[in-house]
């Protein structure tokens, strides 16, 4: 995920937020993360990409297995237009 830019740095608290939700347990992922984005410690340009990069990979079937139940838990909250469109209609 590569998120847009916002004013005082936002979106790398915004970032973390979602990581420290999503990625427990996928330090690989969270790590590649931060630093893609530019959010990790010390200078991304001098960070060891290809390091980064195998310990990610190395990671992928955990990274996969998370995303399917992050899909079905998401499920769980049903379709989003339908709840969008209930909501409006439950304002007038």
């Amino acid at each position: 995920w590569h998120i847009y830019l916002q004013d005082e740095n936002l979106h790398h608290k915004k970032l973390r937020a979602f990581l420290d939700r999503y990625a427990v347990g996928l330090d690989s992922l969270k790590t590649f993360s931060l630093h893609w984005n530019g959010a990790g410690p010390g200078d991304a340009q001098a960070q060891d990409w290809p390091a980064l990069w195998s310990a990610l990979q190395a990671e992928l079937p955990a990274i996969a297995a998370r995303a399917g139940a992050w899909e079905a838990q998401m499920s769980e909250n049903g379709d989003v237009v339908r709840n969008l469109l209930d909501f409006a209609v439950s304002l007038r």
